[in-house]
């Protein structure tokens, strides 16, 4: 195939080096593979989000039986949980369907902790920190979700 020149536009007469491309052919599916950025697989997925799944049931239970005492722990192994699945993940990921549950899942658990260690606050009632902590630990479900949905 000939080569083809692109020269972009310039700007207020300041002149751009020119670009070469010399197929511009389809990439096949093979290529696209081996551009892709090295992810976890479906696997480690399913797997990193059952541990963060145990440890959210652990928390609930917690809550259910108002266990207070038993959140921030909870809270911390949670966080440990969702730190190794993010791990997992490349950490400047070019898709936004990857990077924004894998964000969701690292500002929720860093919420969960905060609103766990503020559970001593003066003026916050054991139900208002319960239903924080449930609220935390469904929006953690949900982006973990979003993911092991996007590997199945």
């Amino acid at each position: 195939m000939p080569s083809v020149t692109i020269t972009p536009p310039t700007s207020a007469g300041l002149s751009h080096p020119t670009s070469q491309i010399t197929d511009l052919s389809p990439v096949s599916e093979e290529t696209t593979d081996q551009l892709e950025e090295k992810g976890p697989t479906k696997d480690e997925v399913v797997a990193q989000m059952g541990i963060i799944t145990k440890k959210i049931q652990e928390l609930l239970s917690a809550a259910k039986d108002n266990q207070v005492e038993y959140y921030i722990p909870c809270s911390e192994k949670i966080y440990a949980a969702v730190k190794e699945t993010v791990d997992l993940f490349p950490e400047k990921s070019k898709h936004e369907n990857v990077r924004v549950p894998v964000r969701l899942l690292v500002s929720t658990a860093n919420r969960l902790q905060m609103e766990c260690k503020n559970m001593n606050m003066e003026g916050t009632t054991t139900e208002t920190i319960t239903s924080q902590v449930i609220a935390c630990a469904y929006d953690i479900a949900k982006a973990a979700k979003s993911l092991v949905t996007m590997y199945q």
